[in-house]
């Protein structure tokens, strides 16, 4: 009995353990996320197929499931990766123009050719912000187990946009941003200089989006610098150069370089600091 129990376990285990998750066709096509979670274990197993028919890996349609991702902050190195434990696995990507629109084939994968054998198939793009879908086909009869289907790619990093420097005087000014997108893991690192080349190395660390800049040279044009740190030795490239310029000096702004004036002086016009 106790036999019994336990082999009736392990089938039920097995079976429950694959899903149906994609979808059948583009409509209900599963959303995954870039960089997210994979789908699987599951199985292929719709054997209607659907428009755009795949190209340039010619083979005998079998099954087919749906996938679809979104791309923001791109252009991204988007690689989609399917693994499988049986058939012959096609890879799929497909653009839109709109939600199910304008369906074009942009790339499809079919390296391995052995047919009912474990396989890999993976698609490198360089995709452009946008709707995108997937189909995972089996090339042959029977459903197909497709043990993942994963998206991913590098977190790009990105430079901040500078904003104007502010509350400039003879000696100091404020330095401002826009935050990066996306927020890098760390911070920012920003440079302040009287040359206008870009730094060549580190600058200073902030986590703000504005610094106060003190220790300036009167009447002085300065350059600014910033650029993002995504962690792990990841930086992005310099912002374009931003430029401000000090305040001037006044001849009369010290006791010991008072402006002499003659007794009976009215309406005096100048500058005051």
């Amino acid at each position: 009995m106790i036999r019994k129990l336990l082999l009736l376990t392990l089938f039920l285990c097995f079976f429950t353990s694959i899903s149906y998750a994609q979808g059948n066709n583009c409509g209900v096509a599963e959303t995954l996320t870039i960089n997210g979670a994979c789908d699987g274990p599951t199985s292929i197993a719709n054997g209607t197929q659907d428009l755009p028919l795949i190209a340039t890996c010619p083979g005998t349609f079998g099954r087919e499931g749906w996938y679809t991702f979104d791309v923001t902050g791109g252009p991204l190195d988007v690689t989609i990766t399917g693994i499988t434990g049986n058939r012959n696995q096609f890879l799929q990507l497909i653009s839109s123009t709109g939600t199910c629109t304008g369906l074009t084939q942009i790339a499809c994968a079919n390296a391995d050719t052995n047919a009912n054998s474990a396989q890999t198939e993976s698609i490198t793009q360089t995709l452009a912000n946008g709707t995108y879908y997937v189909k995972v086909v089996n090339v042959g009869n029977g459903n197909m187990d497709l043990t993942s289907l994963c998206i991913t790619a590098p977190i790009p990093c990105n430079p901040p946009t500078l904003n104007a420097t502010t509350a400039i005087t003879q000696t100091s000014a404020t330095i401002n941003w826009n935050v990066a997108s996306p927020v890098p893991a760390v911070g920012y690192e920003y440079v302040v200089s009287t040359v206008n080349t870009t730094p060549g190395g580190a600058g200073t660390a902030t986590t703000n989006l504005s610094e106060p800049i003190t220790g300036l040279t009167a009447s002085t044009t300065y350059y600014v610098f910033v650029r993002s740190n995504c962690g792990a030795g990841n930086f992005s490239s310099w912002s374009p150069s931003g430029t401000f310029t000090t305040a001037g000096t006044v001849a009369n702004d010290l006791c010991a370089n008072a402006t002499a004036l003659p007794c009976g002086t009215t309406n005096l016009a100048g500058t005051t600091n």
